[in-house]
Protein backbone atom coordinates (compact mmCIF):
# COMPACT_ATOMS: atom_id res chain seq x y z
CA UNK A 1 0.00 0.00 0.00
CA UNK A 2 2.59 2.37 0.78
CA UNK A 3 5.09 2.82 -2.55
CA UNK A 4 4.90 6.69 -0.75
CA UNK A 5 0.74 6.07 -0.83
CA UNK A 6 0.85 6.61 -4.29
CA UNK A 7 1.58 9.75 -3.73
CA UNK A 8 4.32 10.42 -6.04
CA UNK A 9 2.56 9.52 -8.59
CA UNK A 10 0.46 12.99 -8.36
CA UNK A 11 3.46 14.81 -8.29
CA UNK A 12 5.09 12.98 -11.16
CA UNK A 13 3.16 10.98 -13.26
CA UNK A 14 3.15 13.81 -16.40
CA UNK A 15 7.29 13.97 -15.79
CA UNK A 16 8.15 10.54 -15.82
CA UNK A 17 5.80 8.35 -18.07
CA UNK A 18 3.67 10.51 -19.97
CA UNK A 19 3.87 13.00 -22.67
CA UNK A 20 0.70 15.03 -21.99
CA UNK A 21 0.53 15.37 -18.18
CA UNK A 22 -3.25 16.46 -18.45
CA UNK A 23 -4.03 13.31 -20.04
CA UNK A 24 -2.59 11.17 -17.64
CA UNK A 25 -3.44 13.59 -14.65
CA UNK A 26 -7.34 12.34 -15.74
CA UNK A 27 -6.99 9.16 -14.88
CA UNK A 28 -5.04 9.83 -11.75
CA UNK A 29 -8.25 9.97 -9.54
CA UNK A 30 -9.37 6.13 -11.34
CA UNK A 31 -5.89 4.41 -10.53
CA UNK A 32 -5.34 5.85 -6.87
CA UNK A 33 -9.09 4.31 -6.43
CA UNK A 34 -8.36 0.88 -8.14
CA UNK A 35 -5.03 0.72 -6.36
CA UNK A 36 -6.53 1.33 -2.94
CA UNK A 37 -9.74 -1.52 -4.43
CA UNK A 38 -7.13 -4.07 -4.70
CA UNK A 39 -5.52 -3.73 -1.16
CA UNK A 40 -8.41 -2.77 0.98
CA UNK A 41 -11.42 -4.49 1.61
CA UNK A 42 -14.81 -2.32 1.00
CA UNK A 43 -18.47 -2.84 1.65
CA UNK A 44 -20.98 -0.82 -0.78
CA UNK A 45 -21.06 1.76 1.59
CA UNK A 46 -17.12 2.02 2.24
CA UNK A 47 -16.60 2.15 -1.64
CA UNK A 48 -18.22 4.81 -1.88
CA UNK A 49 -16.66 6.59 1.19
CA UNK A 50 -13.43 5.70 -0.61
CA UNK A 51 -14.80 7.80 -3.92
CA UNK A 52 -16.09 10.59 -2.16
CA UNK A 53 -12.46 10.82 -0.24
CA UNK A 54 -10.13 10.68 -3.09
CA UNK A 55 -12.37 13.01 -5.37
CA UNK A 56 -11.92 15.51 -2.29
CA UNK A 57 -8.35 14.46 -1.99
CA UNK A 58 -8.21 15.40 -5.79
CA UNK A 59 -9.94 18.65 -5.46
CA UNK A 60 -7.70 19.98 -2.84
CA UNK A 61 -4.37 18.59 -4.96
CA UNK A 62 -5.71 20.67 -8.01
CA UNK A 63 -6.44 24.13 -6.13
CA UNK A 64 -3.55 23.75 -3.64
CA UNK A 65 -0.57 21.84 -4.73
CA UNK A 66 -0.42 22.29 -8.74
CA UNK A 67 -0.05 25.89 -8.45
CA UNK A 68 2.96 25.11 -6.60
CA UNK A 69 4.38 22.90 -8.99
CA UNK A 70 3.68 24.86 -11.84
CA UNK A 71 5.49 27.58 -9.99
CA UNK A 72 8.93 25.47 -9.45
CA UNK A 73 8.80 24.13 -12.79
CA UNK A 74 8.65 27.78 -14.33
CA UNK A 75 11.62 28.50 -11.61
CA UNK A 76 13.58 25.86 -12.95
CA UNK A 77 13.24 27.16 -16.57
CA UNK A 78 13.88 30.32 -15.55
CA UNK A 79 17.25 29.63 -14.12
CA UNK A 80 17.93 27.45 -17.00
CA UNK A 81 17.76 30.15 -18.93
CA UNK A 82 19.87 32.53 -17.22
CA UNK A 83 22.31 29.72 -17.16
CA UNK A 84 21.96 28.67 -13.48
CA UNK A 85 22.44 24.85 -13.25
CA UNK A 86 25.48 23.96 -11.75
CA UNK A 87 25.69 21.97 -8.47
CA UNK A 88 24.34 24.79 -6.13
CA UNK A 89 21.76 25.19 -8.04
CA UNK A 90 20.87 22.26 -9.05
CA UNK A 91 21.04 20.74 -4.97
CA UNK A 92 18.93 23.84 -4.06
CA UNK A 93 15.94 22.97 -6.22
CA UNK A 94 16.10 19.42 -5.40
CA UNK A 95 15.65 20.18 -1.86
CA UNK A 96 12.77 22.39 -3.09
CA UNK A 97 11.14 19.33 -4.67
CA UNK A 98 11.02 17.56 -1.74
CA UNK A 99 9.31 20.23 0.47
CA UNK A 100 6.97 20.02 -1.87
CA UNK A 101 6.52 16.71 -1.58
CA UNK A 102 5.98 17.30 1.94
CA UNK A 103 3.67 19.69 1.68
CA UNK A 104 1.98 17.12 -0.36
CA UNK A 105 1.91 14.25 1.80
CA UNK A 106 0.70 16.51 5.01
CA UNK A 107 -2.33 17.76 2.70
CA UNK A 108 -3.08 14.21 1.39
CA UNK A 109 -2.69 12.47 4.57
CA UNK A 110 -6.36 13.39 6.06
CA UNK A 111 -7.81 12.12 3.68
CA UNK A 112 -6.42 8.64 3.31
CA UNK A 113 -6.62 8.32 7.21
CA UNK A 114 -10.27 8.85 7.36
CA UNK A 115 -10.43 5.83 4.55
CA UNK A 116 -8.27 3.34 6.71
CA UNK A 117 -9.53 4.58 9.90
CA UNK A 118 -12.39 1.88 8.37
CA UNK A 119 -9.92 -0.71 7.89
CA UNK A 120 -8.85 -1.80 11.40
CA UNK A 121 -10.96 -4.80 11.97
CA UNK A 122 -8.84 -7.85 11.87
CA UNK A 123 -10.87 -9.47 8.53
CA UNK A 124 -9.31 -5.89 6.79
CA UNK A 125 -6.13 -6.30 8.17
CA UNK A 126 -5.55 -9.50 7.19
CA UNK A 127 -6.88 -8.76 3.36
CA UNK A 128 -3.89 -5.71 3.28
CA UNK A 129 -1.61 -8.12 4.91
CA UNK A 130 -2.05 -10.54 1.88
CA UNK A 131 -2.37 -8.40 -1.04
CA UNK A 132 0.80 -6.49 0.17
CA UNK A 133 2.83 -10.04 0.16
CA UNK A 134 0.98 -10.26 -3.57
CA UNK A 135 2.45 -7.08 -5.02
CA UNK A 136 5.99 -7.50 -2.72
CA UNK A 137 5.79 -11.07 -4.98
CA UNK A 138 5.55 -9.31 -7.92
CA UNK A 139 8.35 -7.07 -7.32
CA UNK A 140 10.68 -9.87 -6.26
CA UNK A 141 10.00 -11.49 -9.33
CA UNK A 142 11.31 -8.43 -11.33
CA UNK A 143 14.74 -8.39 -9.20
CA UNK A 144 15.17 -12.10 -9.71
CA UNK A 145 15.79 -11.05 -13.97
CA UNK A 146 19.15 -11.64 -14.33
CA UNK A 147 21.13 -8.17 -13.61
CA UNK A 148 22.12 -7.55 -16.88
CA UNK A 149 18.25 -7.43 -18.28
CA UNK A 150 17.42 -4.97 -15.04
CA UNK A 151 20.81 -2.62 -15.94
CA UNK A 152 19.74 -3.32 -19.47
CA UNK A 153 16.07 -1.83 -18.58
CA UNK A 154 17.48 0.79 -15.78
CA UNK A 155 19.74 2.15 -18.64
CA UNK A 156 16.56 2.32 -20.92
CA UNK A 157 14.22 3.91 -18.60
CA UNK A 158 16.66 6.84 -17.54
CA UNK A 159 17.53 7.36 -21.00
CA UNK A 160 14.08 8.11 -22.22
CA UNK A 161 13.44 10.08 -19.43
CA UNK A 162 16.20 12.92 -19.91
CA UNK A 163 15.43 12.79 -23.67
CA UNK A 164 12.05 13.58 -22.45
CA UNK A 165 12.86 16.60 -21.88
CA UNK A 166 16.54 17.45 -23.82
CA UNK A 167 16.05 15.41 -26.60
CA UNK A 168 19.08 13.52 -28.16
CA UNK A 169 22.05 13.09 -25.63
CA UNK A 170 25.56 12.97 -26.38
CA UNK A 171 28.37 10.44 -25.49
CA UNK A 172 29.10 12.06 -22.37
CA UNK A 173 25.25 12.02 -20.98
CA UNK A 174 24.92 8.33 -22.42
CA UNK A 175 28.01 7.49 -20.83
CA UNK A 176 26.94 8.93 -17.40
CA UNK A 177 23.50 6.96 -17.42
CA UNK A 178 25.07 3.97 -18.13
CA UNK A 179 27.47 4.17 -14.98
CA UNK A 180 24.60 5.49 -12.79
CA UNK A 181 22.52 2.78 -14.27
CA UNK A 182 25.22 -0.02 -13.02
CA UNK A 183 25.82 1.33 -10.20
CA UNK A 184 22.83 2.18 -8.51
CA UNK A 185 21.22 -1.42 -9.75
CA UNK A 186 21.04 -2.67 -6.18
CA UNK A 187 18.94 -0.22 -5.00
CA UNK A 188 15.61 -1.59 -6.13
CA UNK A 189 16.29 -4.72 -3.79
CA UNK A 190 17.32 -1.86 -1.07
CA UNK A 191 14.21 0.38 -1.23
CA UNK A 192 11.46 -2.75 -1.50
CA UNK A 193 13.50 -4.52 1.86
CA UNK A 194 12.61 -1.41 3.41
CA UNK A 195 8.78 -0.69 2.00
CA UNK A 196 8.05 -4.07 3.62
CA UNK A 197 9.25 -3.12 6.68
CA UNK A 198 7.33 0.10 6.12
CA UNK A 199 4.02 -2.25 5.80
CA UNK A 200 4.33 -4.11 8.25
CA UNK A 201 4.74 -1.63 10.64
CA UNK A 202 1.68 0.07 9.19
CA UNK A 203 -0.35 -3.24 9.82
CA UNK A 204 1.14 -3.69 13.47
CA UNK A 205 -0.15 0.10 13.80
CA UNK A 206 -3.95 -0.40 12.30
CA UNK A 207 -3.93 -3.50 14.34
CA UNK A 208 -3.97 -1.08 17.77
CA UNK A 209 -7.11 0.48 16.52
CA UNK A 210 -5.82 3.98 16.31
CA UNK A 211 -7.91 7.18 15.81
CA UNK A 212 -8.24 9.02 12.68
CA UNK A 213 -5.71 11.78 13.83
CA UNK A 214 -3.04 8.86 15.29
CA UNK A 215 -3.66 7.84 11.26
CA UNK A 216 -2.73 11.63 9.89
CA UNK A 217 0.31 11.20 11.87
CA UNK A 218 1.90 8.09 11.38
CA UNK A 219 1.39 8.61 7.69
CA UNK A 220 3.52 11.57 7.71
CA UNK A 221 5.95 9.34 9.72
CA UNK A 222 6.09 6.15 7.52
CA UNK A 223 6.30 8.32 4.34
CA UNK A 224 8.82 10.91 4.96
CA UNK A 225 10.46 9.75 8.28
CA UNK A 226 10.05 5.66 8.28
CA UNK A 227 13.69 5.92 9.74
CA UNK A 228 12.13 6.59 13.39
CA UNK A 229 9.74 3.61 12.85
CA UNK A 230 11.93 1.10 11.20
CA UNK A 231 15.45 0.77 9.96
CA UNK A 232 17.44 3.61 11.44
CA UNK A 233 20.35 3.07 8.45
CA UNK A 234 18.27 3.72 5.57
CA UNK A 235 17.82 7.37 6.15
CA UNK A 236 21.62 7.71 5.59
CA UNK A 237 21.12 5.57 2.32
CA UNK A 238 18.06 7.45 1.16
CA UNK A 239 20.10 10.93 1.68
CA UNK A 240 23.08 8.90 -0.15
CA UNK A 241 21.05 7.89 -3.08
CA UNK A 242 19.54 11.61 -3.70
CA UNK A 243 23.02 12.91 -3.57
CA UNK A 244 23.82 10.46 -6.27
CA UNK A 245 21.00 11.47 -8.39
CA UNK A 246 22.11 14.97 -7.95
CA UNK A 247 25.46 14.60 -9.23
CA UNK A 248 23.87 12.86 -12.59
CA UNK A 249 21.89 15.84 -13.30
CA UNK A 250 25.04 18.40 -12.77
CA UNK A 251 26.97 16.04 -15.00
CA UNK A 252 23.99 15.93 -17.39
CA UNK A 253 23.81 19.70 -17.30
CA UNK A 254 27.44 20.07 -16.98
CA UNK A 255 27.68 18.09 -20.78
CA UNK A 256 24.43 19.85 -22.17
CA UNK A 257 24.29 22.18 -25.45
CA UNK A 258 22.16 24.93 -25.68
CA UNK A 259 19.87 23.48 -27.55
CA UNK A 260 19.36 21.26 -24.72
CA UNK A 261 18.89 23.66 -22.03
CA UNK A 262 16.48 25.45 -24.47
CA UNK A 263 14.80 22.08 -24.96
CA UNK A 264 14.44 21.25 -21.43
CA UNK A 265 13.21 24.93 -20.53
CA UNK A 266 10.56 24.65 -23.01
CA UNK A 267 9.63 21.46 -21.92
CA UNK A 268 9.45 22.42 -17.83
CA UNK A 269 7.18 25.38 -19.06
CA UNK A 270 4.44 23.08 -20.97
CA UNK A 271 4.24 20.78 -17.92
CA UNK A 272 3.89 24.11 -15.87
CA UNK A 273 1.06 25.69 -18.32
CA UNK A 274 -0.52 22.25 -17.98
CA UNK A 275 -0.26 22.23 -14.09
CA UNK A 276 -1.96 25.43 -14.27
CA UNK A 277 -4.85 24.80 -16.81
CA UNK A 278 -5.63 21.66 -15.12
CA UNK A 279 -5.66 24.12 -11.63
CA UNK A 280 -8.05 26.09 -13.04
Amino acid sequence: MNRKLMLTLVITVGLAACSSFKIMYDFADDYIKQEAKFFLKFDEQGEQHLNDQVDKMMEWHNAIMLPRYAAYLRQLANQLDHGLYGATTITKRMKDGRILLQNTVAGVAPYVARILVRQTIIENIEHLRLKLIERSKEQKEKLARPIEKQTEDRTERLTKNVRRFMGDINEIQNNLINRYAKSTINDAKKRLDNRNLRQSALLTFLAGKPKEMEIDAFINQIVLRAHEIVDPDYKGYSEKRIARFTTLLVNIFAASTNDQRQATSEKLRSYAQDFSEISN
